[in-house]
This record gives structure tokens, C-alpha cells and sequence, in this order.
């Protein structure tokens, strides 16, 4: 089994969430190409997931599928609904990057 990656996407940053380790990468499409080019290489990936934020995601999103692995964007609504179930009310970036790598592992959606 793989890697569960959790990927909180904002305008200019996405903080990337795995092995309980979170590291903000610029969203750009150069630093997105290396960054996607680093996690085929250094890891088994199960599901990268993200939220949909309005169109910041695609360029990543696109990346992700260029190199084949598996992505999936999902409602912010539900993320949001998962972390209060869990009595997580803070939101910084890198809670919402480990919260959205929670919630691909527990919830695996599927496209």
C-alpha cells in the first residue's frame, strides 16, 4: 500500500503533507513539474488529494496526471465537515495540509 498525500492549495503556496511531514512548495508551474517529479520518484503513491479552491489546483492537478499518479480533487465542504468531526476547529495551512492527508487515508474517495 501507498502513500496518502494531502495537499492544501492556496494562490501562491501549496503545503504538501506526507509522512506527517508538511513542506510548502511554490505554486508555480516550474516548482510544481519538480515537486511532482520528486514525489514519482520518492514514493509508492496511493492517492494525492486536494481541495478544490476555484482553479489554483490545476496546474497541479494536471501534473499530477501527467506523470500518473493518482489525484483527486474533492469539495471543500467535506474536508471541512471531516475536521469537525474530529474536534478540529484551528485552520492554518499546514493543519489543513496534514487534515486533508487524514482525510484522503481514511476516507479513500475515488473518481
Amino acid at each position: 500500500m501507498g502513500d496518502y498525500i494531502g495537499i492544501d492549495v492556496g494562490k501562491v503556496t501549496l503545503d504538501v503533507c506526507f509522512s506527517d511531514k508538511v513542506t510548502p512548495l511554490s505554486n508555480s508551474p516550474s516548482l510544481i513539474k519538480k515537486g511532482v517529479q520528486e514525489i514519482k520518484k520518492n514514493r509508492d503513491v496511493e492517492l494525492v488529494l486536494c481541495e478544490a479552491t476555484g482553479g489554483y489546483e490545476r496546474t497541479l492537478v494536471k501534473a499530477l496526471r501527467a506523470q500518473q499518479i493518482p489525484v483527486f480533487v474533492e469539495h471543500a465542504n467535506k474536508i471541512r465537515a471531516f475536521a469537525k468531526s474530529k474536534g478540529l476547529l484551528a485552520k492554518t495551512d499546514r493543519i489543513d495540509a496534514q487534515l486533508i492527508k487524514d482525510y484522503a487515508s481514511t476516507m479513500k474517495p475515488t473518481s
